[in-house]
């Protein structure tokens, strides 16, 4: 067993002002998931893309969406978004910020 503090974890920072932890990765021992931790600030949006693998995410604070082809949906805490492989979408947010848990499902190829 292993117990990730997220307090322990220093964030980056990545383009258009998100801040990222990677939370459960394989330096844990972790095979066949990746558990990470985002922060998007109000006003962003994503570029339009796509995974090769089962994408959830868990809001923890604030408000966004997900915009896919079908339409725009509304994300808040309290939901949990399941996004099959290669479903196109982006991300964003509007007036406040969202903090997410974003789950990968085997991990992403590395690069």
């Amino acid at each position: 067993m292993k117990i990730v503090k997220l307090d322990e974890i220093e964030a980056r920072e990545i383009t258009g002002g998100r801040k990222s932890k990677q939370v459960i990765t394989e330096a844990v021992g972790a095979k066949n998931i990746m558990i990470g931790w985002i922060t998007f600030p109000p006003g962003f949006e994503s570029d339009k893309h796509l995974r090769e693998v089962e994408e959830l995410l868990v809001p923890l604070e604030g408000k966004g969406y997900i915009r896919t082809p079908e339409g725009e949906f509304d994300i808040a805490p309290g939901m949990i978004v399941f996004l099959p492989p290669g479903d196109a979408h982006w991300h964003g947010t509007r007036d406040s910020s969202l903090t997410q848990y974003y789950i990968f499902a085997p991990p992403l190829p590395k690069r």
